[in-house]
């Protein structure tokens, strides 16, 4: 039997570092920053509220999360708290590959290991360049709402709902999905 290729991304999708950013970024600037508030990938809201102080936050998020991840890898939380056993399952069927942007790949791998995650790879692809394109996989589960623009046919976009990607619709390609026991209702039947 042939395994379907399901490509899952980290950051957003089972890691919830957005969620320690908030807070460390509150505690810092003394702002009340929520993730239900961020509705757009650019962190508008964010910007907004630090607008006094001149700061890039999207420069500012990835310069603090290399470090956390590269230094507190530990601390950064799951988004669902079963999804080491759900890729688990999913591998009985399929081949789990984990994306990332994220260039200390080492961090990531530790804390894949150290969270229990079972996989059958771990991908790195360069910053600024869309995972649908650069990996070979049928279905991607990514938070990332610039991704609907390279779904298709062949390579469909599980959108795993976040208040940054709501606005993205869904069609026969883009599939919103809340939770990762979702994923399996999108894997064809074996032939």
């Amino acid at each position: 039997m042939r395994k379907i290729k399901i490509g899952i991304d980290v950051e957003g999708v089972l890691a919830d570092i957005h969620t320690l950013f908030l807070e460390e970024i509150s505690k810092f600037y003394q702002i009340d920053a929520k993730l239900e508030e961020i509705t757009d990938w650019e962190w508008e809201i964010l910007t907004e509220k630090l607008k006094e102080k001149c700061i890039d936050v999207g420069n500012l998020y990835m310069k603090w999360s290399s470090e956390y991840w590269k230094k507190r890898w530990k601390e950064i939380p799951l988004i669902e708290k079963d999804s080491p056993s759900i890729l688990k399952e999913l591998r009985k069927t399929s081949k789990i590959y984990i994306v990332t942007h994220r260039k200390n790949i080492e961090s990531v791998k530790k804390w894949l290991d150290y969270q229990g995650f079972e996989h059958d790879g771990l991908i790195y692809v360069q910053y600024g360049v869309s995972k649908l394109e650069a990996v070979d996989v049928c279905l991607l589960v990514d938070d990332n709402p610039t991704l609907s623009t390279s779904a298709n046919y062949r390579k469909k976009l599980l959108l795993y709902d976040r208040p940054w990607n709501r606005e993205v619709k869904e069609n026969d390609w883009i599939k919103r999905i809340y939770s990762l026991k979702e994923i399996q209702n999108f894997i064809p039947p074996p032939l």
